[in-house]
């Protein structure tokens, strides 16, 4: 009974996919930052990232094995387009290499600056793939989503900054699992130990609630890596992401890759 209920909130869990706003730049890992693109220069970049799992998050936040001779793996790839429009505003498309859905994305850096800087987020995540979309019963799977959000960065020194962003995410039908929304809040902490080489701190935090609080998700990622800017027009990042607390959520630890790319 114990495992058929654990493998039932791995299948949910599993099923249902939660988006931020997608298809922006960042100066780091996982955490937007304020500066957008050049005008009319464009960001390309390819993306890969792999998690591993063998444990769940239950409701009261205790860490459960679902798996225990073998581990579960999730690997996954896509593409970003980042174009700068006018001055301070960048849009963007996100999309993954199995095209089963499409974010938009749309950056606006606000006029005004010292050290401190900030910016307005907005973006939809639309569902695509090969499928039989229901017009009636809605599902995270089939369903339309708006994103909005603020963003700051924090210009310490030349060396030392912080990038800070908080979405809030809704749909535009009422889901049958009862969902209500999702809030994101992301940090990032770089510090450049020599010229082009970044490393990184930083902590990704979710949650998702339902009418039902019992099947409220969150999860709390930290996310160490690095940036290599040593080149002209591209960069490499690498990180690995490694839960620390949860509520029915997967409990796991992963790696990824990207190298954005600047085009003129």
């Amino acid at each position: 009974m114990k495992k058929t209920l654990f493998v039932s909130l791995l299948i949910i869990i599993s099923s249902l996919s939660f988006s931020q706003v997608g298809g922006l730049s960042a100066s780091k890992l996982a955490t937007l930052c304020t500066t957008p693109v050049p005008v009319n220069e464009i960001e390309f970049e390819p993306a890969f990232s792999s998690s591993f799992s063998n444990k769940v998050w239950t409701s009261d936040g205790t860490p459960v094995s679902y798996l225990t001779d073998s581990i579960s793996v999730e690997s996954d790839f896509g593409f970003r387009f980042s174009y700068g429009v006018i001055k301070n505003l960048e849009i963007g498309i996100a999309l993954p290499i199995d095209v089963s859905s499409i974010s938009y994305g749309m950056k606006y850096k606000l006029p005004f600056e010292n050290k401190i800087s900030f910016g307005l987020l907005s973006g939809f995540n639309y569902p695509l793939g090969s499928q039989t979309i229901s017009m009636v019963n809605h599902t995270f799977e089939n369903t339309v989503s708006y994103v909005g959000g603020l963003v700051t960065t924090y210009q310490i020194s030349d060396k030392f900054s912080i990038d800070a962003d908080a979405q809030y995410q809704n749909y535009f039908q009422k889901t049958f699992e009862g969902y209500k929304n999702d809030i994101f809040m992301n940090t990032d902490i770089g510090y450049f130990v020599v010229d082009g080489i970044q490393l990184v701190t930083g902590f990704n935090y979710f949650q998702t609630n339902f009418d039902n609080s019992d099947t409220k998700r969150s999860l709390l990622n930290l996310n160490l890596g690095i940036t290599l800017e040593r080149a002209e027009n591209f960069i490499i990042v690498l990180n690995s992401p490694i839960s620390l607390m949860g509520q029915n959520s997967l409990k796991s630890y992963g790696f990824g890759f990207a190298l954005t790319i600047m085009i003129d």
